[in-house]
């Protein structure tokens, strides 16, 4: 006789934020067992305009678009202590560039402060890691960001390449170094398999 399981098997979502039938912008939002997890948080390189990045206002309930979705609007962290690592050594302080270092009392916190339960960087390429920044230092997310340290010392030096580049051949921003920084200093590093 087959055994068989009593217990029903857990529902798994997953949404494409960006990257689904093209090349960049790879970001997926899983929802399993009540957890909502960020697999990447790439940016399409081919664009110079809110195009290059994953459809972020899908992360908030009742999907919020237009200017509302974009001006999450780097609010303070909520006053964890940063971890180690080289980009925190350089003197970036604990808030985004444009933003405050902790929500004063009223004032109100992004929407997307806490909108995944963590964010999961596969790799470093561009198309994996490129909007984090614009995640954190842009439209205010708080939440942990997990990738191996292999991957977050590179993504660095690729983030702050893409910026310059951005800024010096196509007079395009999308995030501040400070952004690319401070992104870098929620990073929580793993080690492979773990």
């Amino acid at each position: 006789a087959a055994l068989r399981c009593m217990a029903s098997p857990a529902k798994i979502e997953a949404i494409a934020l960006g990257g689904g039938q093209e090349v960049g912008r790879s970001c997926v939002l899983v929802k399993l067992g009540g957890y909502r997890v960020l697999l990447d948080c790439g940016i399409h390189t081919a664009y110079t305009d809110e195009r290059c990045f994953p459809r972020f206002e899908l992360l908030l309930d009742g999907h919020v678009t237009g200017s509302a979705a974009g001006a999450g609007g780097r609010g303070g962290r909520d006053g964890s202590s940063l971890p180690d690592g080289d980009a925190c050594s350089l003197g970036v302080s604990s808030k985004p560039a444009g933003g405050a270092a902790a929500s004063p009392a009223g004032q109100q916190t992004s929407p997307y402060a806490h909108c995944v339960d963590a964010v999961f960087i596969t790799h470093y390429h561009l198309d994996h890691v490129g909007a984090l920044p614009h995640l954190i230092g842009v439209l205010g997310y708080r939440g942990p960001v997990y990738m191996t340290s292999a991957t977050r010392a590179i993504a660095q030096t690729l983030l702050l390449d893409y910026r310059h580049v951005m800024v010096e051949r196509k007079g395009a921003s999308m995030y501040t170094e400070k952004d690319v920084l401070f992104a870098m200093c929620a990073v929580s590093t793993v080690a492979l398999h773990e």
